[in-house]
């Protein structure tokens, strides 16, 4: 066999087990941010933990943010930039606002309706950004 044919062989397989390596590394994160919203999922059943599970599904949609590359200094930056792929930006915008209301100016979630809210959002929106399948489109025959 010749030299270059060789160095080409190798060299496809080196990039084989990069590719396979980028791929599965992605894959886990992914996972690991599944994890994360069934966690934060566990702490709505506590009232006393409603400001957490805010400022937590608000971080959570961040990371994601991070996650699929959308550009920003900033959070909100991060959000405008993905803005148009949220099925509601409003709904978005109103989680943010509140984590940081929690943060800044130590608001306490204490109303059902607000969770319920939250809740819809970041299932929502973990949808959108592809995290999670929406059930409702998925067709039992």
């Amino acid at each position: 066999m010749k030299t270059n044919t060789i160095i080409f062989i190798i060299a496809a397989i080196v990039l084989l087990i990069l590719l396979i390596y980028i791929v599965s590394k992605r894959r886990l994160k992914q996972k690991r941010l599944l994890i994360k919203w069934q966690s934060l999922m566990k702490l709505i059943n506590n009232p006393k933990k409603w400001s957490d599970f805010a400022v937590q599904s608000d971080k959570l949609i961040i990371e994601v943010l991070k996650f699929k590359h959308y550009k920003g200094k900033s959070p909100g930056e991060r959000i405008v930039s993905a803005q148009h792929i949220f099925t509601n930006n409003d709904d978005v915008w109103y989680c943010h606002k509140l984590a940081s209301q929690i943060i800044n100016d130590g608001l306490v979630v204490e109303d059902k309706q607000i969770v319920l809210r939250i809740i819809h959002s970041v299932r929502q929106s973990l949808i959108d950004l592809s995290l999670l399948k929406d059930e409702k489109k998925i067709t039992h025959d």
